[in-house]
């Protein structure tokens, strides 16, 4: 589904070019945080610590959370940095009144570029910082319980610095960029036991796994971490 949802909006443009089509698609973007629920659901009831399985009861509606806040956070900074360009080049016009077309024929690169940054140094780790607390929060296992207390702010600042050396080294950075950002993650978590954690791993037999299975693992391995 999630598939489907993102490449509908180009096939039914290509089908129909007035964009009448992709408008009710548009709407089911509205079900996202649904969608992102489910999957976090069938991930964080499916996780194994020997031949225990894991517990996760979360109501798929609190995922609509962080994406509000995130949109709401978004939209007014956009609103904040428009009127600002709207100032500037109203006091740059009163000023140079010739130099005006020029002035606006940047504007909507900067305002892609600025809205784009937004979207993914803000609203994303924001959303991931606030659903990856609320769902590591609330998975456990027999006696075992996990915590997840990521801040916001840290996180963003922590990526923000991560997309700049990124950016300078060409990319030879990401993959020090991810190590840093799952670094980050853990060091925000805690697993609490009841009693000892040898006496519930005594307690636990290690499942059979086959290595063709383990194989196609690593082979179809996707990062589902958002």
């Amino acid at each position: 589904p999630p598939l489907v949802m993102f490449l509908s909006p180009a096939a039914l443009l290509a089908l129909d070019p007035s964009g009448m089509l992709v408008v009710p698609v548009f709407a089911a973007y509205l079900c996202w945080p649904l969608m992102h629920g489910a999957m976090k659901r069938y991930q964080h009831k499916h996780l194994g610590f020997g031949s225990t399985s894991s517990a996760f009861d979360v109501n798929k509606r609190r995922f609509y959370k962080p994406y509000l806040v995130a949109l709401g956070l978004w939209f007014a900074v956009i609103v904040g940095m428009v009127l600002a360009i709207i100032g500037f080049a109203v006091a740059a016009g009163a000023g140079k009144q010739g130099k005006m077309p020029e002035l606006f024929a940047f504007l909507p690169l900067v305002l892609g570029l600025v809205m784009a940054y937004l979207l993914y140094l803000v609203a994303g780790p924001y959303v991931q910082v606030r659903i990856g607390n609320l769902v590591w929060s609330n998975t456990s296992f027999p006696g075992i319980r996990i915590a997840s207390f990521l801040k916001a702010r840290g996180y963003l600042k922590l990526q923000t610095v991560n997309v700049v050396l990124t950016l300078l080294t060409l990319g030879l950075y990401r993959p020090f960029a991810v190590v840093r950002a799952y670094q980050y993650r853990i060091d925000h978590m805690t697993v609490e036991a009841e009693g000892s954690f040898e006496h519930i791993a005594a307690g636990v037999s290690s499942p059979s796994r086959a290595a063709g299975s383990d194989g196609i693992a690593d082979f179809l391995g996707v990062d589902l971490s958002w």
